[in-house]
């Protein structure tokens, strides 16, 4: 994926885990660091970021992923000096890529009405400063380090070719488990539309999906966990992370294990909002195409409506192709896209009032099977086998 879309990808998630209030807090710190990057080059304190620095903290607290935007445009964890830090090496640092991060967060700054004052007015570095900036600190480098006659500078990272350039054994797996995974999605066949209009002005927020039942919670509802056991779980799930990050796996290996713990989802739900904040909503397979949801969303207009229309996700705005499928472009379990008219909206009423319904109707939202069975018992049997205490303690 380009960093525009990892940008995008991380974007929509925040908006998803947390509420407006907190997003603002994240995006507003973001944005300060990007601009003390392309306004400062070459200076290292704003490229060096204390991860035990209270504010970056707090941030974690409110999300726990909140500071993956910045290894997205270039920011590398390190220990320095027996302290986890984040780093921007300013001899590897990519102009485009910070950029383009801070194109994104200042669209995600629009959309969440963050007040102008708060948004950095700094689009692009200043390219003179920059490469002035870059052959000092090469020149600095040079004359600290010298040249090694011992040291080699060769570097061969190419991996070891299979016989007969076939597959590996995990990436045979892989390929398996891929296989399967679109399987289940086609044998699952094509839903029950449950086609329906959300009027505008019903106060449903559609990038709110929490009015629908989970099959899961149905019997029994969570009890809610505490302030502390919330900070103790985003801590230990940071900390297997970072354990996660600190082992060397090829790309094999980190597909392999992301498809291991896959969960399989054989229905989505797509929303569609049009200009007017009307809402078209219905239900769709995986591997159905974006050209399959414009059908629907043609169906609920009225006859009269030609007008050509397009869909796109945002921020930042990007156009949906019609070929790709909604399993292709990660539109699961559920996803918000918007209508776009090509030539001007129509004139009056163009939507279909026997599918406006109760915006407060309660609908199940998709349930989802694990794709490896075998790594879900295997889990589960070293769950049961666990005895509770540490193998030293004799009893």
């Amino acid at each position: 994926m380009s960093t525009s879309e990892l940008c995008s990808e991380y974007c929509e998630k925040l908006r998803v885990a947390v509420y407006d209030e907190d997003a603002r807090t994240i995006v507003k710190t973001l944005l300060k660091v990007l601009a003390n990057v392309m306004k400062n080059p070459g200076v290292e304190k704003y490229r060096v970021i204390r991860k035990r620095n209270k504010v970056f903290q707090s941030l974690e607290s409110l999300y726990v992923q909140a500071l993956e935007y910045l290894t997205i445009v270039g920011f590398k964890e390190k220990q320095v000096e027996k302290e986890p830090k984040f780093v921007l090496n300013f001899q590897e640092e990519d102009p485009q890529a910070i950029e383009t991060g801070m194109k994104v967060l200042k669209a995600l700054a629009a959309d969440l009405d963050i007040a102008s004052a708060d948004i950095p007015s700094i689009n692009i570095y200043n390219k003179k400063d920059f490469e002035a900036a870059r052959i000092g600190a090469r020149k600095q480098a040079d004359a600290v380090n010298g040249f090694n006659f011992y040291q080699s500078n060769v570097q061969n990272i190419s991996g070891v070719p299979t016989q007969n350039g076939s597959n590996s054994r995990m990436e045979d797996q892989v390929e398996t488990l891929k296989a399967k995974q679109r399987k289940m999605m086609e044998d699952a066949g094509i839903p029950d539309r449950m086609l329906r209009i959300i009027p505008s002005g019903s106060g449903i927020n559609p990038r709110n999906f929490k009015d629908f039942v989970h099959p899961e919670e149905s019997q029994s509802l969570p009890v809610p966990k505490s302030d502390g056991a919330i900070v103790l779980q985003a801590n230990k799930m940071r900390r297997k992370e970072q354990k996660k990050n600190a082992e060397f796996r090829t790309k094999a290996m980190r597909e392999l294990e992301k498809l291991r713990n896959a969960r399989v989802f054989t229905k989505v739900i797509i929303r569609v909002q049009l200009p007017d904040k009307s809402v078209v909503e219905a239900q769709f397979s995986p591997v159905e195409r974006i050209d399959d949801v414009a059908s629907i969303v043609r169906e609920s207009l009225l006859d009269s409506v030609d007008e050509q229309f397009y869909l796109y996700t945002t921020p930042p705005r990007k156009v949906l192709p019609l070929d790709k499928t909604l399993d292709e472009l990660g539109l699961k379990p559920a996803a918000l896209l918007y209508l776009g008219w090509k030539s001007g909206a129509p004139s009056g009423s163009f939507l279909r009032e026997d599918l406006m319904v109760d915006p407060n109707e309660s609908r199940e939202f998709p349930s989802s099977k694990p794709l490896d069975e075998t790594n879900k018992s295997e889990g589960a049997k070293k769950k049961a086998t666990s005895s509770g205490k540490p193998k030293w303690l004799k009893i």
